[in-house]
């Protein structure tokens, strides 16, 4: 993939705080990745997923990337921290995380609150994001892709009105965050999975090591 960024795609992530760009990947590779975040998350959640509740499947959905290699080059696909390199204006860029955002049968996360995406994550500062659409239909809101071949790169510093990934049924979505080299391992009490870096060895205060947060561009 190859994109031209350019004066005005940055103006509209400016005014915006999100922008989309179309035919990233083919419906191929879409259906191909939600079949193997669908994969992971029955793995993790032992059990199957239309038994799942929205908040279960969050818990289960971090950092899919580590435990499939399909989604390992999805998630750390170089073209696309390139893109978001250059639209962000950043040197260096290291994966952050990934998080699914699942429905089955069942719907809705009422107890998740609007907040941006950087107070969402132990990671700071984030650099930014990349939202794809792995099912489900399209949505008025402009902030989603509206089609599943898009993707949606979203500021840091975005209020994201997290509960409508989770209104609608049998959808499902990933995101890909990505960080600076200045990021740190800090205490965030809004990220859920705050606690799950310690498991890595990290301490509050550390840099991200590449081994466990690869450099996807530099």
């Amino acid at each position: 993939m190859r994109f031209k960024i350019t004066g005005d795609h940055r103006k509209v992530l400016e005014k915006q705080k999100f922008i989309e760009f179309e035919d990233v990947f083919s419906l191929d590779q879409i259906d191909e990745a939600s079949s193997h975040v669908d994969q992971v998350l029955t793995q993790r959640s032992r059990g199957l997923i239309d038994t799942q509740s929205p908040p279960e499947l969050f818990q289960v959905g971090h950092d899919l990337w580590r435990d499939d290699k399909t989604l390992q080059d999805l998630v750390c696909n170089r073209g696309l921290a390139q893109l978001a390199a250059q639209l962000f204006e950043q040197k260096t860029l290291y994966l952050a995380f990934d998080q699914a955002l699942r429905t089955t049968r069942r719907c809705g996360f009422p107890s998740l609150a609007p907040t941006t995406l950087q107070r969402k994550s132990c990671i700071q500062p984030l650099t930014g994001a990349v939202l794809i659409r792995l099912s489900g239909e399209s949505h008025p809101s402009s902030m989603l892709p509206k089609k599943r071949e898009n993707v949606v790169l979203l500021s840091p510093d975005l209020l994201v009105p997290w509960e409508m990934f989770f209104q609608e049924p049998d959808q499902s979505f990933l995101l890909i965050a990505y960080a600076s080299a200045k990021a740190l391992y800090v205490l965030e009490k809004n990220d859920p999975h705050v606690h799950l870096l310690k498991k890595m060895g990290y301490v509050f205060g550390d840099r991200l090591n590449s081994e466990h947060h690869p450099v996807l561009y530099t």
